[in-house]
């Protein structure tokens, strides 16, 4: 018999104690809440059998990867993806600013949060257009 390298997600509810129902949560909520990481394989969700193992066996809680960055900031369909072209020039003028700014940061940013950042500082810079509908 082959023995795998995981097991199956409702396979491992069920030996805690979970319902299907319960189970079927924890999928919707994208496993938020669920203390093991869970790979999905095609339609099946698979969740690591050594981290399952060593929490039965020696009580010892598996690493949270989730809390080592910062939590997602959005969802799918929550966003959009801005695709646009900018000079040479000005690209290397942001990425001084934001190497700047990293430097007096105790947690550094990427490049992606300075864009939005931007776009916002642009936003609240014009709050006029904002509810102006004769502008659209």
């Amino acid at each position: 018999m082959i023995e795998y390298e995981a097991y199956p997600f409702y396979t491992v509810c069920e030996q805690f104690g979970l319902s299907k129902n319960e189970a079927q949560t924890l999928v919707e909520n994208d496993f938020r809440d669920f203390p093991f990481k869970v790979i999905k394989v095609g339609k099946n969700y698979l969740v690591p059998r050594k981290q399952v193992d060593d929490f039965l066996e020696y009580g010892k809680k598996p690493l949270d990867t989730s809390r080592l960055g910062r939590k997602r900031k959005w969802f799918p369909g929550e966003f959009i993806f801005y695709r646009f072209q900018v000079p040479n020039q000005l690209n290397k003028q942001f990425e001084r600013v934001i190497e700047s700014i990293n430097r007096e940061l105790p947690s550094a940013l990427n490049k992606a949060d300075f864009q939005r950042i931007a776009i916002i500082e642009f936003i609240q810079r014009r709050p006029e257009f904002l509810n102006n509908e004769k502008n659209f």
